[in-house]
């Protein structure tokens, strides 16, 4: 019989039942944003479905995009635009090639002559125009080109002979004089423009012939010294004698007899020397004593 604690006791479990039957269909899917997303795969459950989700309206352009096909659009003023257009480029391609390789013109002037002998091996010695601080081209002038030594730039004293007499002495210790240089055209040369000349050489040479009776120029032959040889002035204020870059090519004055002259030469790396700047003649004032120079004209390389 039954006890007091009957109600708590279990059995064991029995076998499992079969399934029951499918549930009804899940509510559909609602899906935002108005895009297609086209059908739906197949809900896992048996029988369940995603349904097909309205399609959006389509984009709408404002403008329609330009016809490759279209006119290109004409040069301001028509043809007439046009051709001004080529000719301005026309015009700067030449003055490009004017500076890539200069002619030596007023409009084309090189820096130096030896540059426009490296751009026209054919050119002959001649007058040219140059330019060596490269700015405007109104301040290029015109020297002599010396393309048979080398390519020189150079450029001629103001007075290229003076004569001077007298029977007494002058500024001191004898004659003074004080030279300038200008261009073919006669004008005189631009400061800027000698310095940068200068810049661009790497030599300079100038040659001064005196012309004497009966006075030494140079070496003395009676005293056997250079007591009574002339002095130059450089362009840095260095004066130049005896032992210093100067040389004798001529010294018919030596004697100190009759008419003769003295052919001397400056040839110096330091160009800032040159050109010569003055001369002062020991031998002169003495009874029938007359002298007479020829600066020759100052070159660069």
């Amino acid at each position: 019989p039954p006890t007091s604690n009957s109600h708590c006791l279990q059995g064991a479990l029995g076998p499992r039942g079969d399934p029951g039957p499918p549930g009804p269909p899940g509510p559909p899917v609602s899906v935002g944003g108005g895009a297609d997303l086209g059908t739906a795969p197949a809900s896992p459950h048996p029988g369940g479905f995603i349904p097909r989700v309205p399609q959006g309206r389509p984009a709408e352009m404002p403008e329609p995009l330009p016809s490759i096909g279209r006119r290109r659009r004409e040069a301001p003023g028509g043809a007439g635009g046009l051709e001004e257009v080529l000719a301005s480029l026309g015009s700067l391609r030449a003055e490009l090639e004017g500076l890539r390789r200069p002619r030596g013109t007023a409009r084309s002037p090189a820096r130096v002559c030896r540059e426009l002998q490296l751009c026209h091996p054919e050119l002959s010695d001649g007058e040219y125009w140059i330019d060596p601080n490269q700015g405007c081209s109104r301040d290029a002038f015109r020297v002599f080109c010396n393309f048979t030594a080398g390519g020189e730039t150079c450029l001629f004293p103001e007075k290229k002979l003076e004569a001077v007499s007298g029977s007494g002495k002058r500024h001191g210790a004898g004659a003074a004089l004080r030279f300038s240089y200008v261009d073919a055209d006669g004008r005189a040369v631009p400061v800027p423009q000698l310095t940068f000349l200068r810049l661009l050489s790497a030599h300079a040479r100038q040659s001064f012939t005196l012309r004497c009776q009966n006075a030494a120029a140079w070496f003395d032959a009676a005293s056997g010294s250079f007591s009574r040889a002339l002095r130059l002035r450089g362009a840095d204020g260095e004066e130049l004698g005896p032992g210093g870059p100067v040389r004798a090519l001529h010294d018919g004055c030596r004697h100190r007899r009759g008419q003769e002259r003295t052919v001397l030469e400056v040839a110096s790396s330091r160009v800032e020397r040159l050109p010569l700047m003055d001369v002062a003649v020991s031998d002169f004032g003495g009874a029938n004593q007359k002298f007479g120079f020829e600066l020759g004209p100052v070159c660069f390389l």
